[in-house]
């Protein structure tokens, strides 16, 4: 244990393969974040490793992107010094996301999911009376928070089409994406077909689990932080 604590020090990184769940392993991973170390867990024989990659896996994936998939192959562990020289590099500088998430009021849980992962990576989330000041306007605060923001996403379904209230957020995003101010994400959450005629012609995101929503959310900030 004397001689892992001293490399430990001693290194810029960790490379970590297997380990017992409930042993050193775990210690030594808490130290290393203590000490702010890189850690590149590879899966293939399972134990800490493994669970920290199940852990921090988007983290992983926000620097190394699907070259992740080769921390699950045994073959691929020649690539370790240079996967773990990127993770040192860490994410590039940029600015600031700021993100206006619009959703129906009567299905809130889709919203809240994302919301959880935008602000697990750190970014600026802005939604209904939550962040609002005690008497504000609510409708004026909304309006105010679209324009702070930079990406706008819609959560697209039954409840959202039938709100004149999400109709207008989403018109408002429309007006500024021409604008060129923002983003605009939409993520359709059931079959309800799209109907401003702003929207029909965009891209939009046909998701029908949480795995799907994640994947695709943290597929477009990979492509943003890329331009």
């Amino acid at each position: 244990l004397i001689a892992q604590l001293n490399a430990l020090d001693a290194s810029a990184g960790v490379i970590a393969v297997g380990g017992r769940s409930d042993g050193v392993a775990q210690l030594l991973f808490r130290l290393a974040a203590a000490k702010d170390k890189s850690i590149l867990p590879w899966t293939f024989l399972g134990g800490a490793a493994a669970d920290y990659f199940d852990t921090y896996k988007w983290d992983l994936y926000d620097v190394l992107g699907t070259d992740i998939d080769f921390l699950s192959e045994e073959t691929a562990i020649d690539r370790a010094p240079e996967l773990l020289e990127r993770l040192l590099e860490g994410v590039p500088d940029r600015e600031e996301d700021r993100f206006f998430i619009s959703y129906a009021r009567a299905r809130p849980h889709e919203a809240d999911y994302v919301e959880t992962l935008l602000r697990r990576r750190n970014g600026t989330v802005y939604r209904d009376e939550e962040d609002f000041e005690p008497g504000a306007d609510t409708q004026e605060e909304i309006l105010k928070n679209i324009r702070r923001a930079n990406v706008f996403i819609a959560i697209w379904c039954q409840e959202y089409a039938c709100s004149p209230w999400c109709f207008d957020e989403l018109e408002l995003a429309i007006e500024r994406r021409q604008e060129g101010a923002l983003e605009l994400w939409i993520f359709c959450v059931d079959d309800t077909r799209m109907v401003p005629p702003g929207a029909r012609a965009m891209n939009y995101q046909k998701v029908q689990s949480r795995e799907e929503l994640e994947g695709k959310l943290l597929g477009l900030m990979k492509r943003r932080q890329r331009a």
